[in-house]
């Protein structure tokens, strides 16, 4: 495998291929010709639904979450085990439309003792508490998410938006503006600003 930290020709087991991939909920990409779909329908099955996907998807990470293994490969006491259950439940129901279910399952993770690095690559909790108007959570998350690191425009851009849904207008235009600074055109980021200045 490539790892982006350790290079090119990684070679792990599948055992801890699959332990490392569920946290991030066990999320591909399939590159194909178009002229392969019908062999890549059959191949997803009942996966190739979205919904139906995230729906196994987050039996799957219930189960985990229930019946946590006796012993892990990439974590050597499997102490995180739990709580990456709970995101990735988090995560299938945000990507299901389930705000409120999602930010019940992220607040259950970060009850457990989410690591600092996961709002890096994965912001599930951002969506989903703006959805559901917990904009202090958002910008509670972003600032100890940036307080790690600088460059993550997904930061921004959500405490941005939970800037503006308080009437932090300032705020909220600083914040996609940095967003831009970091990741140059990002349309969300170009979005939310040509909304604010039309709105004015």
């Amino acid at each position: 495998t490539y790892d982006s930290l350790h290079g090119p020709d990684v070679t792990i087991g599948y055992q801890e291929l699959d332990e490392l991939w569920r946290v991030f909920n066990r999320i591909y990409l399939v590159v194909y010709a178009p002229e392969q779909w019908d062999a890549l329908a059959t191949i997803l099955g009942s996966d190739v639904d979205d919904a139906t996907m995230y729906e196994r998807a987050l039996e799957t990470a219930r189960a985990e979450a229930e019946s946590p293994p006796a012993s892990c490969v990439a974590y050597a006491d499997c102490a995180d085990w739990v709580t990456f259950s709970w995101f990735s439940a988090g995560s299938s129901l945000t990507s299901l439309g389930r705000h409120a279910e999602a930010a019940a399952a992220y607040d259950r993770a970060r009850q457990l003792g989410l690591h600092y690095r996961m709002l890096w690559y994965q912001f599930g909790p951002y969506e989903s508490y703006y959805s559901v108007g917990r904009y202090d959570d958002v910008i509670a998350l972003a600032d100890a998410t940036l307080a790690t690191t600088s460059n993550l425009e997904e930061s921004y851009y959500w405490r941005g938006k939970a800037r503006l849904s308080q009437g932090d207008a300032g705020g909220a235009r600083a914040d996609f503006d940095t967003a831009l600074r970091y990741h140059e055109n990002w349309s969300p980021a170009v979005i939310a600003l040509a909304e604010m200045e039309s709105a004015d």
